[in-house]
């Protein structure tokens, strides 16, 4: 049995598809922006920054510049 919407049940429907695609857009978004951030302090800790001067220069904790630096495995 199909029934139609109602103009203000169509709105509604409409509304909740946007905002899921935007909730999808902002999970692509801070994926990209984890990822950026992550290579943004490994870059600073390859090229000789300590840990200390990275979370001092970003204003974040030493524990999480840990975090984000990227480990790559020893051969």
């Amino acid at each position: 049995m199909s029934q139609e919407l109602t103009d203000a049940q169509a709105a509604a429907l409409s509304s909740w598809k946007q905002s899921q695609d935007k909730a999808e857009q902002a999970r692509k978004l801070t994926e990209e922006a984890a990822q950026e951030a992550r290579e943004a302090v490994t870059a600073l800790s390859r090229n000789g920054m300590s840990q200390k001067a990275i979370a001092a220069l970003l204003g974040i904790g030493q524990q999480r510049v840990s975090q984000l630096i990227i480990r790559t495995p020893r051969p």
